[in-house]
């Protein structure tokens, strides 16, 4: 099973920007998952870097 995820940035009702790790369940159903700053900066050295690696290399 894949489950596709993003991390995006939202607005609160509030008005102020926050980050959030959306999973997509289905059509019509996602879970937003709140990580703390540390997490959200791991997932992007991560997505970084697999951006960056040469074709085969993980």
């Amino acid at each position: 099973m894949d489950i596709k995820c993003t991390l995006e940035t939202r607005k609160s009702k509030k008005g102020t920007d926050y980050e959030v790790l959306v999973l997509k369940l289905s059509e019509s159903c996602e879970k937003l998952v709140f990580l703390d700053p540390a997490e959200i900066e791991l997932l992007k050295i991560y997505q970084k870097q697999k951006n960056s690696s040469p074709i085969g290399i993980k």
